[in-house]
């Protein structure tokens, strides 16, 4: 009844930003984790448990360096978290629960206990109920702390992380090939991070605000799979993202995504096209900034692959592959269309 498991990862990342041929500055950074967990399941009469500790461990590091200030921008952080997750999960006849406790230490801010509950209940011919209630937080980013241009942005070592607290609920059926879902959630979030200009001194900072900000809406879901060639996918969310001040920015109230993917033989494959709706955003150059409307846009990528073994696979993909030029932050454009190919080995 026991099963465990051990990960190490590394990740490396480094950019450099160009104005015309010459370098203006460069940043990177790097993230290991290390990530055990065990488990065990067992019963108590008409009751199965199933228990779960995991411990995860991480550890950052960011550099930045700039050619156009003389140096002032460089600099070089570092910082680590540990965690400890316990779980519960239990089930008997058409019920299903889960509880989970979640302690964060921190290298650079205030340790965290967060907590997580759901429950689900299997109706009959298809039917089932679903809700969750669930706290989470987030650290802030390395320029949310330390900043970046001198002139302009000053970072806040003195921040804390944001948190938050929501849940959802659901009703789902299936039924053959076809499958539904309509799910409301509802999330309050406090200590949010946000950026504060001074139209004096025309130096921005990151600061954690003080009233809660509150997100809700609905989210559709619709299936089809008449075969293992085909299972095709439909998403439709409405969002309603507040903060003091007004609507949060870059949050469009509508959005969704059909996706279809299959496989046959030795081949695998898949496509989606997301919708993004129109939302608003501040365009700071101008002074004194205001807000724009960002246009609502098209997202389509497209997959194959084909195993050659049983371990051996290769695989295409295009994201963008309408090669849509929109703006997801104002001025900043998204990436063309982009071909991947590669080998992939399991």
């Amino acid at each position: 009844g026991w099963t465990g498991s051990a990960s190490l990862s590394r990740l490396t990342s480094t950019n450099r930003n160009l104005l015309g041929e010459a370098e203006q500055n460069r940043t990177g950074g790097r993230r290991d984790l290390v990530a055990l967990d065990l488990g065990r399941s067992f019963a108590t009469g008409a009751l199965s448990h199933r228990l779960t500790v995991a411990a995860e461990w991480s550890r950052e590091r960011f550099t930045a360096a700039d050619t156009i200030y003389g140096g002032f921008t460089d600099q070089r952080r570092r910082r680590s978290q540990s965690a400890l997750t316990a779980e519960w999960r239990g089930e008997t006849g058409p019920l299903v629960a889960t509880l989970a406790a979640r302690r964060d230490r921190f290298s650079d801010f205030a340790d965290a206990t967060t907590l997580r509950a759901g429950a689900l209940v299997r109706l009959g011919e298809g039917w089932q109920v679903a809700g969750s209630l669930g706290e989470g937080i987030g650290q802030p980013t390395f320029f949310d702390l330390y900043g970046f241009f001198p002139g302009s942005f000053v970072g806040n070592p003195a921040l804390k992380p944001e948190r938050s607290r929501g849940g959802e609920v659901s009703i789902r059926r299936t039924a053959g090939k076809w499958r539904g879902a309509v799910t409301y959630f509802r999330q309050n979030l406090r200590d949010e991070i946000v950026e504060r200009f001074d139209p004096v001194t025309f130096v921005a900072t990151a600061v954690n605000a003080g009233a809660r900000s509150r997100r809700e809406g609905v989210e559709l879901e619709a299936g089809f799979s008449p075969s293992p060639l085909l299972n095709l996918t439909a998403f439709y969310a409405f969002l309603d993202a507040t903060e003091p001040a007004g609507r949060e920015l870059r949050r469009p109230r509508h959005s969704g995504a059909i996706v279809a993917d299959g496989a046959s033989g030795r081949w695998s494959y898949g496509a989606s096209l997301a919708y993004t709706g129109a939302r608003l955003d501040r365009d700071f150059d101008l002074f004194p900034s205001r807000l724009v409307r960002l246009s609502s846009d098209w997202l389509a990528n497209a997959r194959v692959g084909y195993r050659v073994s049983g371990a051996l696979e290769l695989f295409g993909r295009v994201a963008n592959a309408l090669d849509n030029e929109a703006q997801d932050v104002v001025g900043y454009r998204r990436e063309g269309r982009t071909i991947y190919g590669g080998i992939r080995a399991r």
